[in-house]
């Protein structure tokens, strides 16, 4: 068993109808390079359904999102020759892995699929027609005896049954990361008008306990008598059944009570 080699390839893929659309410009380090085709299904396509890529042809794959591509051009595989299939380095380096089988089997006919995975932090953009894959072709010591006609002979485009087994939003690393990143914004947010409301209300439980401190110093009135003046002062309130006192200035009278009359002195002076 051996790989073709670039004259092999050009020879071969000229004289035999292998690969559509055959260009030699595209045979690279005994490789051919294959383009992306119109088709492709994206999980975070929120319709679950497949897309088509029109103009300016740009599909972006999002980070940490599975794609199903699907190649523009039509291959016949001999049944004497296997292919092996990947994606190019520039594609790889920014994350692009393939996910879906490395080989096409002898006498495979069709358009070739591949399950792409954006294992990178950023999205990746494809492009309608751009060279994306690789194909690589080898000979087997004698043909494929059954040659391949399984489920995928002759498939044209992305099925239904693609859709219905990749459909659905994954949850990848990097966005689960950005959730987390925006609970704990969240977090912090509750946690400040949480405090906010605790301080509220211990500001108007200290405001509400000063007014009625404030109440309670207006039910006292004491009043100091002194020759020739009367002074009257607001104090705080004595208990109904509290004695009053007297002080050296004067009485403390409760507020409401009759305002005692000055006693009288008559004092004779003897010359």
């Amino acid at each position: 068993m051996a790989f073709w080699s670039n004259q092999t390839l050009l020879k071969r893929l000229k004289d035999e109808p292998i690969i559509s659309d055959f260009d030699p410009a595209r045979v690279k380090y005994c490789a051919y390079e294959l383009s992306l085709g119109t088709d492709a299904l994206l999980t975070s396509n929120v319709k679950n359904k497949k897309e088509l890529i029109e103009a300016p042809g740009q599909l972006p794959i999002p980070s940490g999102q599975f794609a199903v591509l699907i190649t523009k051009e039509i291959l016949k595989v001999p049944d004497s020759v296997i292919g092996l299939i990947s994606i190019k380095f520039g594609q790889k380096f920014r994350g692009l892995v393939n996910i879906s089988g490395f080989h096409v089997d002898p006498g495979f006919e069709g358009r070739l699929k591949f399950s792409v995975y954006n294992a990178g932090a950023q999205s990746i953009t494809l492009s309608k027609g751009e060279p994306v894959f690789l194909i690589f072709f080898s000979d087997l010591d004698r043909p494929a005896d059954p040659p391949y006609r399984g489920e995928h002979q002759n498939q044209l485009d992305i099925s239904s049954k693609d859709v219905m087994e990749i459909q659905g939003r994954l949850a990848s690393p990097h966005v689960l990361d950005d959730r987390v990143k925006k609970l704990e914004h969240s977090m912090v947010v509750l946690q400040a008008l949480i405090m906010g409301g605790i301080l509220l209300v211990v500001g108007l439980e200290i405001k509400s306990c000063a007014d009625k401190g404030s109440d309670s110093q207006k039910g006292l009135v004491q009043i100091n008598m002194t020759p020739g003046s009367l002074i009257v002062t607001q104090g705080a309130l004595l208990p109904t059944a509290m004695p009053i006192t007297t002080t050296s200035s004067g009485p403390q009278i409760p507020l409401g009570s009759p305002t005692p009359k000055p006693a009288s002195t008559n004092r004779s002076v003897t010359p």
